[in-house]
């Protein structure tokens, strides 16, 4: 995973700060197969005390035109 060590963080912003390794990614041996060139990249949240992992794939190995990501309000 690239980016910041940590993918949970509590009391932000005081002496009494814990971060942790929790969020993971799980895929099996095919879709290690299929998709042999990626990364995980560890967002940063400013409203969540969990960040995001994000999946990052070579364009070589998208064998279909992705759709475009749209966040959606309703889900904070």
């Amino acid at each position: 995973m690239l980016g910041y060590a940590y993918t949970w963080i509590k009391s932000k912003g005081t002496p009494d700060k814990i971060e942790e390794k929790l969020d993971r990614a799980l895929a099996s041996q095919t879709w290690l197969d299929i998709f042999s060139n990626y990364w995980l990249l560890n967002g940063i949240s400013c409203r969540s005390d969990h960040f995001s992992i994000i999946l990052k794939l070579n364009q070589d190995d998208c064998h279909r035109k992705a759709k475009m990501f749209c966040f959606e309000n309703t889900w904070c």
